[in-house]
């Protein structure tokens, strides 16, 4: 248990720590290309995301494909995204819909790499009661790594209705700075 969370603050640190450097990274550009604002950045970042977000359409409605690589296309499109997203501000941002959508964004990447690492835990006890349970009768499974599962599961229904609110006040802050921008930007 301490090893799953162990390795999931110190992805989630590493993670930071680029998204941080892609910011960084904007502000040089920024610093070099003199009044730009990286607007192509922020297109592109967006537009990652939102097609991240095909994978929860592809949960509820469509059924094509297997669904671990929309996960794995979901959680490389969101981070590719993010770190695109936080080089566009530079680490910098001139309204409060910019701070705001770039702090749920990186609040929403450290829950994604979190919940993937709850995802993953589940999968590894779920193997193992099932290697362990190879033809016992039903009496004597191992009720210790059934709970464990449990365990798990609850942590990742949780993890869900922290993730998907998030997700959805993240999309409602983005469209306002997207309309904000482009009103007050003089796209």
């Amino acid at each position: 248990m301490k090893n799953v969370i162990m390795r999931a603050l110190t992805v989630t640190g590493i993670s930071f720590t680029f998204l941080f450097a892609a910011g960084i990274w904007g502000k040089s550009r920024l610093n070099a290309l003199g009044n730009t604002n990286l607007l192509e950045a922020g297109i592109l970042g967006t537009v990652l995301i939102l097609i991240s977000l095909t994978y929860s359409l592809r949960k509820r409605y469509w059924k094509v494909g297997k669904i671990k690589i929309w996960l794995r296309a979901h959680e490389i499109t969101a981070l590719s995204g993010t770190v695109i997203c936080v080089g566009h501000t530079g680490i910098r941002t001139y309204n409060i819909t910019g701070w705001l959508a770039v702090l749920l964004l990186m609040i929403l990447c450290g829950s994604g790499v979190i919940g993937r690492y709850i995802y993953m835990e589940l999968g590894r006890e779920v193997a193992q009661v099932k290697k362990q349970d190879i033809g016992k009768p039903e009496n004597e499974k191992n009720d210790e790594l059934l709970g464990q599962i449990q365990w798990w599961r609850n942590r990742f229904q949780i993890w869900r209705k922290l993730h998907i609110p998030l997700t959805e006040l993240f999309l409602a802050v983005l469209l306002i700075h997207v309309i904000g921008t482009a009103f007050y930007g003089g796209w």
